[in-house]
């Protein structure tokens, strides 16, 4: 069912003055159930995500004692966003999806709509399907995935403080009220039963890529969150550490060799990437205090990381730090 037009027209129109860009609001706004979501997310990763990456994604997290082995992640996953999820922009489709049981926009919907809209925003503004980008000549590597989360932060971030702004500004003492009282029915089961990593990645975009929008809206405003899509943060050292960021301090590339030929019988490279600050402090969580974390991962100023194994079901990573 698509949502009351009167009522989407007019939070576009406030949610564009406050976040100061503009589009032709050529887009659908859908109400879908958790059932229908869940649907869509399974049919999404299967697609996204094949079988392969999925269980090197597990070894990977296992090994790093982010997860037990007996996890099932891509269902957990499924159901963790299942819970979670209040609405989210799809650019592939031009559509917007509000998860409501009943098929009406309350408050609670406008206000993630407002979140969403700003995503639909960005990306006619700034294209948000491109990889990130250090500078417009200089691709990312795919396999960078620290700096894919920290693009993310960038974008999770604005859109929660211009969504925050919109919620402050239009939302009455009333309805803000009534809204409290409706989220004491929501479920956070399958989130609290989740590893840290899993409960930290899912949140730490929004958390985090709030006080690093906060930080360059501070210094000048949204024309200033506006440039930093011309200027992709990197790293999520330069999300924990937005003063880095302006300071233009770049990530050390850390080039390590293939060294599949040294270890000999049939062992394969099976997966290269980058840990970030993000994955360093979480390594040092079950272990240090909030503050000792942060000061074991206030180091880190580049990473590449190899992931061999071989038929024997003997696995090896392989790290640089810089």
């Amino acid at each position: 069912a698509q949502g009351d037009q009167a009522a989407l027209d007019e939070v576009y129109e406030e949610t564009e003055k406050i976040r100061r860009l503009e589009a032709p609001f050529d887009i659908a706004v859908n109400f879908m159930s958790r059932e229908e979501l869940e649907d869509k997310l399974l049919e999404d990763m299967e697609e996204d995500m094949p079988e392969e990456e999925t269980q090197i994604a597990d070894e990977m997290m296992t090994m790093l004692g982010f997860i037990d082995e007996d996890l099932d992640l891509q269902s957990f996953y499924v159901d963790l966003l299942t819970e979670q999820i209040a609405g989210f922009y799809d650019p592939e489709d031009d559509s917007i999806y509000l998860i409501s049981e009943g098929g009406a926009m309350d408050y609670m919907d406008e206000d993630t709509l407002s979140h969403e809209l700003v995503h639909y925003l960005q990306d006619q503004n700034f294209d948000l399907e491109r990889p990130p980008l250090e500078d417009p000549e200089d691709a990312v590597e795919e396999t960078d995935d620290d700096a894919s989360f920290a693009a993310t932060c960038l974008v999770e971030g604005d859109a929660v403080l211009a969504s925050d702004i919109w919620f402050v500004e239009y939302v009455d003492a009333g309805d803000m009220l009534e809204m409290s009282l409706d989220t004491g029915d929501y479920s956070f089961d399958v989130l609290e039963s989740a590893p840290y990593y899993i409960q930290d990645s899912l949140l730490f975009p929004y958390t985090e890529g709030k006080e690093f929008v906060d930080y360059i809206h501070s210094e000048g405003g949204f024309a200033a969150v506006d440039a930093a899509y011309s200027n992709v943060p990197t790293s999520t050292e330069m999300i924990m550490h937005p003063e880095k960021y302006l300071e233009g301090e770049a990530v050390i590339q850390v080039d390590m060799p293939d060294v599949t030929g040294d270890l000999g019988g049939d062992w394969e490279l099976a997966y290269d990437n980058v840990l970030g600050e993000f994955d360093v402090y979480e390594l040092f969580k079950p272990y240090l205090s909030t503050r000792g974390m942060r000061k074991a991962a206030d180091g880190w100023g580049g990473n590449s990381y190899q992931y061999y194994r071989n038929g024997d079901g003997d696995k090896l990573l392989n790290q640089g730090y810089a």
